[in-house]
């Protein structure tokens, strides 16, 4: 993803000007410009003129296309700041906008709501009713296959374009070109920080018990496995995650019995 294998922390407008700048989208170099108008189109957009206005320009689009973005520079590896902030059912529905998986206009059809209302949970502004949360996990389930398979395809387009890698997080100074490393020896970092990995974690649960399912088979879990190997191969994220949860945990209860 870059020479030194950093990723970002920051708003969506920090992730995509890090991006771009990575991957030199706003060079005359030949293989960049081809990768950039590539990942144009796998996004559903023309090179030009809006692949041009978000990846050189810099400039973010509106509704639907803003939550696809979003959710491409996740993928990538980014951390939009945007996206920390969404419940399951909000980060369920708003991964199903940015899959295209359905038309907006019929999403919200079937939830006889408005674009301005479904927007508002896509960007963690507001919540469904319990109603509406369960009428969002219906269509969910319905449309699992689909989503399942649009998650994949868009995965594996963007590693063929080399978007994604194993990398270390940093998060993205605002006003600044560089960033600041998150390093074992610091500090665990500001408030911000913390409640990035604390939404981060909560997001991860249902995932991991649906793929710890009978129904997800040991294939997915061996892909996650090797999706997460660190750079030199002899280990991998989920073993090094799991050890860090288990210290924060030992930690607690250390403290429970003083």
């Amino acid at each position: 993803m870059s020479p030194d294998n950093r990723r970002a922390i920051g708003s969506t407008a920090e992730c995509l000007r890090h991006l771009s700048a990575v991957h030199g989208f706003a060079s005359k170099d030949r293989e960049s410009l081809m990768v950039r108008d590539s990942l144009s189109k796998l996004l559903g957009v023309t090179p030009h003129p809006t692949g041009h206005r978000w990846f050189v320009m810099g400039k973010l689009p509106k509704g639907e296309k803003l939550v696809t973005l979003q959710y491409m520079l996740e993928v990538c590896g980014y951390v939009p700041s945007e996206r920390t902030s969404l419940d399951h059912i909000q980060r369920e529905i708003a991964d199903m906008v940015a899959l295209s998986v359905l038309p907006v206009k019929e999403i919200t059809g079937l939830l006889e709501i408005s674009d301005i209302t479904l927007y508002r949970w896509c960007f963690g502004k507001t919540l469904p009713s319990e109603v509406i949360s369960n009428a969002i996990r219906e269509i969910i389930l319905t449309y699992a296959e689909e989503i399942r398979t649009k998650k994949e395809a868009l995965l594996a387009g963007l590693q063929d374009l080399r978007l994604v890698s194993d990398v270390t997080v940093e998060k993205i100074a605002p006003a600044k070109e560089s960033v600041v490393v998150i390093t074992p020896e610091g500090t665990p970092g500001n408030d911000d920080e913390v409640q990035i990995l604390a939404h981060l974690i909560l997001a991860s649960i249902p995932l991991a018990t649906k793929l710890l399912s009978n129904s997800a088979g040991g294939a997915s879990r061996d892909m996650l496995r090797e999706l997460t190997k660190t750079q030199n191969g002899r280990s991998n994220g989920v073993f090094e995650l799991s050890n860090l949860l288990s210290r924060l945990c030992g930690e607690r209860a250390r403290t429970q019995l003083q």
